[in-house]
This record gives C-alpha cells, structure tokens and sequence, in this order.
C-alpha cells in the first residue's frame, strides 16, 4: 500500500508538472497541495528517497513564467510592498553576515525559507491575474485545511498534554501553526458560502461538510492563541456588516457556527482558556515566571511564561539592535538570557522573534509590510461596488483583511513569521489590488468588467 501511495503521488506530481510547464499558474497550486500534503512526515512519503519535489516545483513554475511572461499581463501598477520585501531580504543577509553563533543546518534553512517564501511572493503577484485564480488558490487552502482536519478526525497526529500535535503541513506541525492556518481560512469559507453566482450550491454544500471537521480539529488542538485571534476577528466582522445592507446573513451564520462551535468544546478546552490571564499578568508584572536560585528542583522549559521569553527577545534586540542575532539564533541564545533552562525556547513572538534575529531594521520592515499591505486592503474599498464582480472584489477584500488579521494575533504568540501563510497572505493582497485598480480603469476608459474580465481569461487561454 505504501509503494502504491507513492507511487500516486509521484504520477499527481509529474501531471501537475506538465500542466505547470502550460500554464504557470498551476505551479502555485501544486506548491500549495505539497505544502498540506507534507510527504516527508507521512509514512508512504519516505519511499521516494531524498527528492526535492517542492524545490523541482518551484523551480518548474519559475521557469515557467519566465517563458510566458510576455503572453502575461504585465503590472501597470507598481507595489511599494515589492521593495519592502526585497528590503527585508537584505537585512536577513545583513543579519546573516553579523550572526553570534556560527550558521548551522537549521540556520541555513531558516535562511533558504525566507527566500523560498520571498520568491513564492513575487510569482503569485505576478501569475495569479484573474479573480478566478485568485480564488482557486483561496480554494487550494480551504481544501488543504480540510484535508488536515479529517486526517486528524480519522487518527493522524497524537495529543501531548491534551493538545493535538503531529497534523499540519510543512512548517506547521504543531498545534499553534495548525491552529493558525485554520483562523486563515474560515473568512474565506463564511464569504464563499454566501456566493450566489457560478456553482454555488456546490460551494455550499462543501462548506457545510468541511466546517465541522475543521471546527472540531480546532477545538482539539486548545490553542490559546487561535481562540483570541478567532474573537477579534469576530469582533472586527461584527462591527463591519453592522454596515452593510445585507449584513444580517452574516451575523446569523456567526451565531450559528458559534453555537456550533460552543457544543463540541469540553471542560479541557476551557480549563486552558482560563490560564491566558495568568500568561498576560506574568508578561506585565515584569517579574520572571520562576525563582530561579533558589529553586530546589530542576527547571523545566515549561517553567518560564511567554512574557519571560519576551523579554528575553527584547534584550537581544538592545544587545544587538542593528543586526540582530542571525536567522533562528534567538533559540539558541535563550539559554544565555534565560538562567538555568536546560535547553533553548522558541520566541513565540514574530515580531519579537524578527526583533532579536533580525535587529530594529528588520522589525521596521516587516511592521511596513504589515501596514501597507492593510493599507492596500482599505484602498480596494474606497470605491463602492457597482456590479457583481466589483462585489465579489469588495467583499474578498474583507474576508482577507480578517484573515490577516487573525493571522497577526496568531503571531502575537507564535512564530507565524516561518510560516508560508503571511507571504501568501501578502501577495493575494496585491493580487486584489491590482485587481481592483482595473476597475477603476474601467470606469476612467468606460470599459464593462465582463469586456475586462474576458480579456484577461482569454490571456490566460493563450498560453494554454
């Protein structure tokens, strides 16, 4: 059966390749599939030995846009993202170059991930041209996540002190990652069940049957994090179709899938919940989490809080503010701030983990990145929408806004920066900018969008 498995999977990689080779854009899918898939941790993945799929994926995709991207529509609109990315790429060099510890294999691929990450960004600004593609990637993801959560219902993954742990993608094994990813994609899934146009009943019907699934994995993987993230994107929804004509629908599948929710969590899910206060408290009393010299057992990694592991990351930073420590540095120098831990913690932080690795520059930068790419997001729904396709614009504009918001409080806590999520995020936001630049040259050169919309389809069917 393992052979077989393998076997399939290499024959979806090599037909994914040829359709890759026609047409770009389902290069991006296949690195999408990969990434959920996770073949290395899977039990028929070792069979295939040490092939690099993803990197001959990424490599074919590249390639191919280099050879249609003169079919391709090119960007008229420039992205100051663009540079701030390349920006920040730079202080990861800089970073790198300055690093206190020798670069090692971990170091080393944290490094090759921010640039994989970066690279994945600038083809999907530039491949994904149509509202189509836009949201088959948003659909690749939603899938994805699916896929996840019934594994996990099925037996795949363990519980570690009662946390669903083993099941998620490439970068995201544990509990915290998988959380964070599912966040992502439930405003997608709330503004896909409301379309009306195209096989809607189709994109219902499948909704309703991953909506369980993934509300189940959720709730067992007691992520702290995930549930905060979760009520103030419900908060920030809440308050904006207050606004809308037809926000009511929303609101009522709100308390549904609230209700819903509600009923598959138990007294553990709860009993978890209520240690946040205590995380918040030991972060803003300002005192470490144990007594260390005068402790009479062993310290365990568990036994300093996140404010302890805080403000270890802000130490760094004053240590080290121009170049930070290097790229995954901060692990193992936690050891150095943080006296008597037996060995290193992760920063559960993004922006204190880029602080302390990659000094005040690459913080800035990576807080521009953030307020731009909002910044975009808002410029989408200045204009009020006219016709359904402006509408299916305006409201993926804020089903993205959440999830990157949701994404951005997961990352208070997590290390959400090595995640391939937050490049993608970024890079769909550009997508729907250009996007909605479109229309508004439509309406400045009094073109209809289904003449803009055909345009840009019959782009695509050229290169195929």
């Amino acid at each position: 059966m393992g052979s077989l498995s393998s076997l399939l999977f290499l024959l979806s990689v090599a037909f994914g390749l040829a359709l890759t080779c026609a047409r770009p854009f389902w290069g991006l899918i296949c690195s999408v599939a990969y990434v959920y898939l996770a073949p290395p941790y899977k039990w028929w993945g070792v069979e295939y030995g040490s092939l690099r799929i993803a990197l001959i994926i990424s490599v074919v995709t590249a390639l191919s846009f280099l050879i249609h991207r003169k079919q391709m529509i090119k960007p008229d609109k420039p992205i100051f993202l663009d540079k701030l990315f390349l920006l920040f790429l730079g202080s990861v060099i800089i970073s790198t170059i300055f690093a206190v510890r020798e670069v090692d294999f971990m170091n080393d691929f944290v490094i090759q991930n921010y640039f994989k990450f970066v690279v994945f960004y600038f083809l999907m600004t530039r491949i994904i041209q149509t509202k189509r593609e836009y949201d088959w990637f948003v659909w690749a993801n939603i899938v994805g996540c699916f896929y996840l959560a019934r594994s996990a219902y099925l037996g795949a993954g363990h519980h570690t002190f009662g946390r669903l742990e083993g099941v998620g993608g490439i970068a995201f094994r544990y509990s915290e990652g998988l959380a964070t990813y599912l966040c992502i994609v439930l405003p997608f899934m709330v503004d896909y069940f409301f379309v009306t146009t195209g096989r809607s009943h189709w994109r219902k019907i499948a909704i309703t049957i991953f909506a369980p699934f993934i509300a189940w994995v959720f709730v067992e993987t007691r992520t702290r994090a995930a549930l905060l993230s979760l009520t103030i994107m419900a908060l920030v929804a809440f308050m904006f179709f207050l606004r809308t004509r037809r926000g009511y629908k929303y609101i009522l599948l709100g308390i549904v899938g609230l209700s819903g929710f509600v009923y598959l969590t138990d007294q553990a899910f709860w009993d978890r919940m209520r240690t946040m206060p205590a995380e918040a408290d030991a972060f803003t009393s300002g005192k470490d989490a144990i007594d260390y010299p005068e402790r009479e057992t062993p310290i365990s990694v568990y036994d300093y809080t996140r404010g302890d592991l805080w403000r270890a990351g802000f130490r760094m930073m004053q240590d080290h503010p121009i170049t930070g420590v290097g790229p995954n540095n901060y692990q193992k120098l936690s050891v150095d701030y943080l006296p008597g831990l037996p060995k290193g913690r992760a920063a559960h932080n993004m922006f204190v983990l880029i602080g302390s690795e990659n000094g005040f520059p690459g913080l800035m930068l990576i807080i521009s990145i953030i307020v731009s790419s909002l910044a975009l997001l808002h410029k989408i729904r200045k204009i009020p929408p006219e016709d359904s396709y402006e509408e299916s614009i305006y409201r993926a504009s804020v089903a993205l806004e959440l999830a990157f918001i949701g994404f951005l409080v997961n990352g208070l806590f997590t290390n959400t920066i090595y995640y391939e999520a937050f490049y993608w995020l970024c890079a769909l936001i550009v997508v729907l900018y250009r996007l909605s630049w479109q229309v508004q040259m439509k309406k400045k050169y009094n073109i209809s969008n289904q003449i803009l919309q055909s345009s840009l389809e019959d782009t695509q069917v050229l290169i195929l």
